[in-house]
């Protein structure tokens, strides 16, 4: 290893857990931590594949999916036969994200927690819209921001049928992933999320909120919870500053 290399060695050692995420995410993660934080500079090489894989005790798959993160974030140059190289840092510093597993939307909120504003009934089309023609017009609704790291990135808000808000507090709301705290206090298991993405500018309200002007261009990412027995649960609709995140997919040429 060179100097900078031995340098990480030395000082990032890490554990990464399960419940936090995919290792992979983890592991581009703490990278990208090094490299805004100048212990890994502009042009200095990373590791090995092999080295990383073993001073991290994770599979050789996982560091490349993890340099492929880097690599899509402009934070790092992949090349033939030698190790990656630290590029000069961009503006643009979002998350890349990948949401096809719930684990992936955990990464969304790693490190993050949730700023109740309000929780209460109210009546909504919503409730019909998202839980089915024959729901009740009134259900709970739920609004706060998503903090990460100090900083406001996402206005947050999440309706619940009657006869699952009506069984939950907002103090209970302490977990940034809501579906994590219908599971956790109300034992329904949910199987699967039904995510519809858009482009959205930030209205007055969401821009207050989030210290940023109104217009500001902010990524709406809709979540349709749902049980293995296909009852909706719960639809949230999380608007994020898309100077923080950004959704990224892998496309393969299928056409013949």
């Amino acid at each position: 290893m060179n100097n900078h290399q031995q340098s990480t060695s030395k000082r990032s050692r890490v554990v990464f857990e399960r419940r936090n995420g995919p290792y992979y995410r983890q592991l581009s993660e703490h990278f990208r931590l090094l490299i805004e934080g100048d212990d890994l500079p502009a042009g200095a090489e990373l590791p090995k594949e092999a080295d990383i894989a073993e001073h991290y005790g994770v599979s050789l798959m996982t560091v490349r999916n993890a340099l492929k993160e880097l690599e899509q974030q402009g934070l790092i140059q992949k090349r033939p036969a030698k190790p990656a190289v630290v590029l000069v840092p961009s503006v643009d510093t979002g998350r890349a994200l990948s949401l096809r597993k719930f684990t992936d939307m955990a990464y969304l909120t790693r490190n993050g927690r949730l700023e109740v504003l309000n929780y209460g009934t109210e009546a909504s089309p919503v409730f019909r819209q998202q839980f089915g023609a024959e729901s009740d017009p009134e259900g709970y609704c739920l609004r706060a921001i998503l903090i990460t790291e100090g900083v406001k990135r996402s206005f947050i808000t999440c309706y619940l049928p009657n006869d699952v808000g009506a069984n939950l507090s907002a103090e209970e709301f302490d977990d940034p992933l809501i579906f994590n705290t219908v599971q956790k206090h109300l034992g329904i298991r949910l199987e699967a999320a039904h995510l519809t993405i858009r482009a959205e500018v930030a209205s007055s309200a969401v821009a207050e909120h989030l210290g940023i002007e109104k217009g500001y261009p902010v990524l709406s990412l809709e979540m349709l919870y749902e049980t293995a027995l296909g009852r909706r649960v719960e639809y949230t609709v999380g608007l994020h500053r898309s100077d923080f995140f950004r959704i990224t997919y892998d496309s393969h040429n299928d056409i013949s």
